[in-house]
């Protein structure tokens, strides 16, 4: 069985072990785990993306069944086939690593508190917080579209809600939801840096309890809960105390399994798809491993183009494709030409509606294949090595922290999407929430003078 499993295995240690390597690495050497560091956080969460298919492949008994991504169902690539693309992922992560490691230097990153905020700074925070809720409550009010719905009754939800609205209205609503959790984020930093006080620690605990009880009363997305409790992790590392390997170990565990638990109580809700689900899966043996997630179908995806070109039935692929990262920052609207979904020529067939995110080494393999995949590594490595000795030499300061804090919980999309998607995330989210936050926090400045002078 091992000598039949050993092309999966040999790219599955390998990726392993370079994470694990990577770690030890920087621990040795810095004395502290680096776990507020954007580039490790991105070798990790590649090497997740990477090796949890294989891993799902070998102990599903080298197999896909019907519970698996379909097209790597209907291709049914063996051991073989698999072990050599995933060739890709392990270039595309080693080269990355190089990179970063290289250009990253000795740099290190010391825990303690963030310089305290001004007032007015504080103050702005909470204007911006109560003036975005209170736009997402006029958006329920007027549309009936809820944000932050509940997946119970999603089935029953208006569809024609979102069509009434204005694209444009839409655009913005989307940005404006996140820049909400950006100021949790702010108040998270914030927080934390008061941990020492037990008067602000049990706010903080409390703010997150009750963010996790609304989060699983209303039975919605996971998303923004468990980014929150991931950021509450990397700042407490950071901001209070460095955290022991076997803390690190508990707490990641905890956490993925707290929110793999809930995705499996919150699809119970939906008796039409998550129960038969369930059942099939019940019944499935061994091959239960080998059920699509999105690990899978991130890999499945790339596989299927990959198969489909050598086959030569991939058409055309429309050049704002590979330009996608830079047109993402430009508005519809102001472009002569239509951009390019990468969806356009994949086809739905999987029946679950799948597949609409290609990934990096699927963008690759419709592009420039090895060559676009080390230059695509090296040059997030060179990027992500400057942010953080940037990010080193301005530790200390509040909004430094603040966005390389937004870093580490975006990176992951450097492989799921695209290289540098994460900066449309910069430009259009976090950017403007410190526009607003200046903006308000000089309307203040100027509202508390106005008192003064009038002896209020």
């Amino acid at each position: 069985m091992l000598a039949a499993a050993a092309p999966v295995l040999v790219p599955l240690i390998a990726i392993v072990a370079l994470a694990v390597a990577v770690v030890i690495h920087l621990y040795r050497r810095e004395g502290q785990l680096p776990v507020f560091d954007l580039g490790v956080l991105t070798i990790l969460m590649t090497a997740v993306y990477s090796a949890v298919p294989l891993l799902g492949f070998w102990l599903a008994g080298l197999e896909w069944t019907q519970l698996s991504y379909l097209p790597l169902y209907l291709w049914n690539p063996g051991p073989r086939e698999v072990g050599a693309f995933s060739l890709r992922h392990l270039v595309y992560l080693y080269a990355f690593t190089a990179t970063y490691l290289v250009f990253r230097g000795r740099v290190v990153i010391r825990p303690g508190p963030t310089r305290d905020l001004r007032d007015p700074t504080i103050a702005a925070l909470l204007l911006v917080a109560l003036g975005l809720s209170g736009y997402f409550w006029g958006m329920e009010e007027a549309y009936g579209v809820s944000y932050d719905p509940s997946y119970s009754n999603l089935a029953s939800a208006p569809a024609a809600a979102s069509a009434r609205i204005p694209y444009f209205v839409l655009q913005m609503s989307h940005n404006l939801f996140a820049i909400l959790f950006l100021v949790k984020l702010c108040a998270l930093v914030w927080l934390m840096s008061r941990w020492r006080d037990w008067r602000w620690r049990t706010v903080l605990l409390s703010w997150i309890i009750a963010e996790g009880i609304t989060t699983v009363m209303r039975m919605g997305a996971r998303t923004w809960f468990a980014m929150l409790l991931l950021a509450s992790v990397l700042l407490y590392h950071r901001l209070v105390k460095p955290l022991p390997f076997a803390r690190a170990i508990i707490l990641v565990a905890t956490l993925l399994g707290g929110v793999l638990v809930y995705g499996v109580v919150r699809d119970l809700a939906n008796p039409a798809g998550g129960v038969q689900t369930l059942r099939n899966m019940a019944g499935a043996g061994s091959s239960r491993w080998a059920t699509m997630n999105e690990f899978q179908a991130i890999y499945g995806i790339a596989y299927d183009l990959y198969a489909r070109h050598a086959a030569g039935r991939v058409g055309h692929v429309p050049w704002q494709i590979h330009a996608g990262d830079f047109l993402l920052l430009i508005p519809s609207q102001m472009l002569p030409f239509t951009k390019a979904d990468p969806c356009v020529g994949y086809p739905l067939v999987d029946g679950q509606g799948v597949g609409c995110v290609l990934g990096v080494i699927a963008l690759a393999v419709v592009g420039l294949d090895w060559v676009e995949l080390v230059v695509r590594a090296m040059a997030l490595g060179l990027a992500f090595a400057v942010i953080h000795r940037w990010y080193a030499r301005r530790q200390d300061e509040y909004w430094p922290t603040v966005f390389y804090l937004c870093l580490c919980l975006w990176c992951y999309y450097t492989f799921r999407a695209s290289t540098f998607y994460f900066v449309y995330y910069v430009v259009y989210r976090f950017v403007p929430l410190l526009i607003a936050v200046r903006l308000t926090q000089m309307i203040v400045r100027r509202g508390l003078r106005a008192a003064d002078a009038c002896g209020v």
